[in-house]
């Protein structure tokens, strides 16, 4: 629905005249716009009135209600650090009747890799019927670089007088 529609067209061959097609009379109108059963009619006569059996195709036009599908090219969660890079991978986009619509794809991206903080990339996509496809989603976090690991110096008593020195790198307080 909603597509043209291409005249097969029809031959004729009479056995005096010969090929005749050029007389064919073809009626019978196709509304792709509107759902139903429509009829092309053909006919044709020779130069002595001699009409051909009238010939006839059925044409059905039906709705497409069918959602092209949106499939992520790659991982649909990526985690990277400020400074990094963002390469969009992209998606795939298949429709029933239009096919391969990948081309038609919007994408919604917005990710910048000199912030923190986390993205969304939407991708949609509609079918030449006008069915949009469910929107998919990549989510992109940015995280801030993890700050080393750093030594600290405690103190450590036991009570005894025989204290000393350590260095960590977690400490965890142990209740008395």
């Amino acid at each position: 629905m909603g597509q043209a529609y291409t005249e097969s067209g029809a031959t004729a061959t009479d056995e005096t005249e010969g090929n005749i097609s050029a007389n064919i009379a073809i009626t019978g109108t196709i509304n792709t716009a509107v759902a139903g059963t429509y009829t092309k009619r053909y006919n044709v006569s020779d130069l002595r009135g001699n009409a051909a059996a009238e010939k006839t195709r059925q044409v059905i036009v039906s709705l497409d209600t069918e959602r092209p599908v949106i499939t992520l090219v790659g991982e649909s969660a990526i985690i990277l650090t400020v400074g990094d890079s963002y390469t969009e991978a992209g998606a795939t986009a298949l429709d029933n009747r239009d096919g391969n619509i990948s081309a038609n794809i919007v994408i919604s991206d917005g990710v910048s890799t000199s912030t923190a903080g986390t993205y969304t990339v939407m991708y949609n996509v509609s079918d030449a019927s006008g069915n949009a496809a469910l929107e998919v989603t990549r989510t992109v976090t940015v995280q801030n670089p993890s700050a080393p690991a750093s030594s600290v110096v405690v103190n450590v008593s036991s009570g005894g007088g025989g204290g000393g020195y350590y260095s960590a790198s977690r400490i965890t307080e142990t209740p008395r």
